[in-house]
């Protein structure tokens, strides 16, 4: 329950703004968005349906709009050894380890 309420605060939250603390992305949509992002829209604990997930508009929304940021791609290909070796970058030191 103490999710439910913490969704519910969000989603009033970002009914008035586009992201956490203003309109523009900063460092609290990065650092909340991989447990909140993940558990929207990835269901990562398996209790969407328990938490009615979907009715978190506002926070599907912010949580989408993350998703498709490009450095949100690269960060799951970072450190990442399995899979197709086009989707994983096991070490990084360079930007140009992305092309």
């Amino acid at each position: 329950m103490k999710a439910k309420r913490q969704l519910d605060v969000l989603d009033k939250n970002h009914a008035t703004r586009r992201n956490l603390c203003s309109d523009e992305y900063n460092i609290a949509d990065i650092a909340t968005y991989p447990w909140y992002g993940n558990l929207v829209l990835n269901d990562s604990y398996k209790a969407g349906e328990l938490l009615d997930m979907a009715s978190y508009k506002h926070v599907v929304r912010w949580a989408t709009e993350i998703e498709q940021r490009p450095a949100i791609e690269r960060r799951r290909r970072v450190n990442k050894t399995w899979g197709l070796e086009e989707t994983r970058v096991a070490e990084r030191h360079d930007a140009s380890d992305f092309d």
